[in-house]
């Protein structure tokens, strides 16, 4: 009895968006990578009250100096990326176009992880 119910069972797309195990797994991953890179900022810059280096040029040196609260400016583009590319995903899901799909989970993987090495480089010049 216990079959027939769950063949009975109507599922949405969105339940079976997320039923997927490598949705979740990009999603869960890229979203670990994000949080990480406001750990990052938080750790290495936290809220000074002086002007910190937002910008390291190997030739010219600093570029751009800033105020505190605009190191993090990288890890709020970091979630926008996040939001986008997973609203995208489900959309190509919907669609039935599942290569579309996995494309943007897992463009959105490296996407997040240059966000985090961006975030670590600012951390590490202003250590």
């Amino acid at each position: 009895m216990g079959d027939e119910q769950e063949k009975n069972q109507v599922t949405t797309p969105l339940q079976a968006f997320f039923r997927n195990t490598s949705h979740r797994f990009s999603m869960s991953i890229s979203g670990l990578l994000a949080l990480l890179s406001f750990a990052v900022i938080w750790q290495s810059i936290g809220s000074r009250d002086a002007v910190i280096v937002l910008h390291y040029n190997v030739y010219f040196g600093i570029d751009i100096l800033g105020e505190w609260w605009q190191a993090y400016f990288i890890s709020f583009t970091g979630v926008g990326i996040w939001a986008v590319h997973v609203f995208l995903a489900f959309r190509f899901f919907r669609l039935g176009k599942l290569a579309l799909c996995r494309m943007a989970l897992f463009s959105l993987l490296f996407l997040e992880g240059m966000v985090l090495i961006a975030s670590i480089a600012i951390g590490l010049v202003n250590y």
